[in-house]
């Protein structure tokens, strides 16, 4: 299926209803996947005020994973300063305490 983009913003949302990604694209037409449903907007204002369904899985692993990281961080900086690779008062610019 084929959608004509006027301005150029727009999002599309699922079977569900869900807006499921933004989207920016030239005016013309563009081919739309089936199962899904483009939504133009006027500007890039009103497409930031659009919000996307995220899963609660996905978003939890993301903030694991986060949390993974910053610790494998942590303990990589804490090593290298204990094997004199960095300066005893090295202090990590991402952290935040």
């Amino acid at each position: 299926m084929l959608i004509n983009v006027n301005t150029g913003y727009g999002y599309y949302t699922n079977a569900d209803g869900w807006a499921v990604a933004k989207a920016q694209l030239k005016p013309g037409e563009h081919f739309l996947a089936e199962g899904y449903t483009y939504h133009e907007v006027n500007n890039q204002a009103e497409l930031e005020r659009v919000h996307l369904y995220e899963d609660s899985a996905a978003v939890e692993l993301r903030i694991n994973e986060a949390k993974i990281q910053a610790e494998i961080r942590r303990a990589a900086i804490e090593r290298l300063k204990a094997a004199g690779e960095l300066p005893a008062e090295f202090k990590d610019s991402r952290d935040k305490s």
